[in-house]
């Protein structure tokens, strides 16, 4: 939905007369009141919000219309008339559904609420507009740098009875260290997890390394998710351009020498092991480079454990929730043997998010298979 059309779209409720004379008859609309307040119910909402324009005349038994303008007070131009018939009324209101349309931040004045009283013949005979403006905010800035309760994951090892042909669950876990910083930065969601890289000898580490890895991790995660407040009257047909009430989320791999979540070794050439071998590929240990025997996307799977998501292949790190003898898994997923990031795997995220933002917000995924 472009700009304008957002803009020309704004929630046009039905206006209320909120009081009228109690005996008002025709006879009696004569008297002309003049406009003694205009009002908008508060003075910050968030975009999406139902806000009321609420209007009171001086007096009663008057036959016109009021007119009420909402005027983008950043640009100076007209965006929404509403017209209620006053029949003999006082007082009045009317909803509105608020858009951040202009991308200016931090106290900027959005909406301005101009009222025209108009008689029988269409003429005006009175106009006022609200003394305050209404402002359109988003969440502040915010940082947590720990989400994952204890920083660890821990699952059932099960084991494939191949007379019965089921699967039974061991005596024996896996378990890995996770966690991720979250971030509310200007409107995105940043998910950061710091990762400290130890090179096993005789490989040597380069910074050529990291650029080149980091480079990879977040190109299979890039731009696979973002989030939509819940009380967000728009719904899907929101047309928000300014992350106000849409936030894009970033997945980023940050290699640092302190202050990690995970620590990763890394071995130098290519895995010529098989699964389940030691040193095989998982979540502490990497390899250098690229092997046929593994996924395309294997240091972007071993990257989705450290922040905190499970195998989904049978035998794997499964879910606690997962039974492997009636769970079917999507081999496309990049926890799988693909390179998909899936929508259960953003959906890891949300209650941290709300919790940051001290809001509601559902997951919106971008790149559906």
């Amino acid at each position: 939905m472009s700009e304008s059309s957002t803009a020309e779209a704004m929630l046009v409720s039905m206006g209320e007369m909120v009081s009228v004379a109690g005996d008002a008859v025709a006879s009696i609309f004569s008297a002309t009141p003049e406009i003694v307040s205009v009002a908008w119910s508060k003075k910050t909402c968030r975009c999406g919000d139902v806000v009321q324009v609420n209007v009171t005349l001086s007096s009663e038994g008057f036959d016109g219309t009021l007119v009420i303008g909402v005027l983008d007070h950043m640009r100076g131009v007209k965006i929404g008339n509403f017209t209620i018939p006053v029949k003999g009324g006082v007082t009045f209101r009317q909803a509105v559904t608020s858009i951040k349309l202009v991308d200016v931040w931090g106290g900027a004045f959005d909406f301005l609420a101009a009222v025209e009283l108009r008689d029988a013949q269409w003429n005006v005979v009175a106009e006022k507009s609200a003394a305050e403006l209404l402002t359109v905010v988003r969440p502040a800035n915010a940082l947590s740098p720990q989400n994952i309760s204890g920083g660890w994951r821990t699952c059932p090892k099960w084991e494939y009875d191949k007379k019965t042909a089921l699967w039974a669950k061991g005596q024996e876990h896996y378990g890995w260290p996770c966690n991720y910083q979250l971030e509310f930065k200007d409107g995105e969601i940043i998910v950061t997890c710091k990762v400290k890289l130890t090179a096993r000898a005789p490989f040597v580490l380069t910074d050529a390394h990291k650029a080149r890895w980091r480079a990879e991790i977040e190109g299979y995660w890039a731009g696979a998710y973002e989030v939509h407040r819940v009380l967000c009257k728009w719904g899907l047909q929101c047309g928000c351009t300014y992350h106000c009430c849409r936030h894009p989320i970033v997945i980023q791999c940050e290699f640092v020498d302190q202050g990690e979540h995970c620590e990763v070794e890394v071995i130098g050439g290519a895995c010529d092991k098989e699964w389940g071998d030691t040193d095989w590929w998982c979540s502490s240990v990497w390899w250098e480079d690229w092997s046929d025997n593994v996924p395309k996307a294997v240091r972007a799977h071993e990257f989705g454990h450290l922040l905190g998501l499970y195998d989904e292949y049978l035998g794997g790190a499964m879910s606690p929730s997962v039974d492997p003898n009636t769970v079917t898994f999507d081999d496309r997923s990049v926890m799988s043997s693909g390179a998909a990031p899936m929508k259960n795997h953003g959906g890891t995220l949300i209650v941290s998010i709300n919790t940051l933002l001290k809001d509601k917000f559902y997951l919106r995924w971008l790149r559906p298979l």
